[in-house]
């Protein structure tokens, strides 16, 4: 566990210490604040764009799970937490939106979908870094990342599908405009 300058850790920080916990800090903003705004502003649509991340999400959900793997029913109920994230996911991933802009097809998230995945997100990283790692720690971190990852797949469904309606219009258009 990282011993951060602010906490109540009994132990004082070195300097280096203290360097390290600052960039993490600011490599961690980075990463909220720029997914803030690439969600809200939009994106240029690919499909592999969309599911990056939830692929991303996967592979470290199944690495993590091996810190649990001991405990088959903390497993189970990780592995349970993508349910009510496509719950989510699927309820609020339809409040996102593919465009075409300047003759790209561009999409943006959900707000909804995107406030969540940045509290559990910085729940996570609270979790990870201020409670001493235990079996329970460790499956909630799990829990929280494979409930992100049902959030984030039920918005790519929305989103890859949202893609193909708008294919579709524009395919209908050009035979509309061709009969005539």
């Amino acid at each position: 566990m990282l011993s951060f300058p602010f906490t109540n850790s009994t132990q004082s920080p070195n300097v280096a210490d203290s360097y390290y916990n600052y960039i993490l800090f600011i490599f961690i903003a980075l990463i909220v604040i720029r997914r803030l705004f690439r969600g809200i502003r939009g994106r240029t649509y690919s499909r592999a764009r969309v599911l990056r991340i939830p692929v991303i999400y996967t592979i470290l959900s199944a690495i993590l799970l091996t810190y649990i793997f001991s405990n088959l029913t903390y497993t189970i109920i990780a592995v349970l937490m993508v349910i009510p994230g496509l719950i989510i996911g699927m309820r609020f991933g339809s409040l996102s939106t593919v465009y075409e802009e300047n003759g790209r097809v561009m999409y943006k998230r959900s707000v909804v979908i995107l406030g969540m995945w940045v509290i559990l997100f910085l729940l996570r990283i609270y979790t990870e870094f201020f409670i001493p790692s235990d079996l329970l720690v460790n499956f909630i971190i799990d829990a929280l990342l494979l409930l992100s990852l049902g959030m984030l797949i039920g918005e790519a469904y929305h989103l890859i599908a949202k893609y193909g309606e708008l294919v579709n219009s524009k395919s209908g258009e050009d035979n509309s405009t061709s009969a005539l």
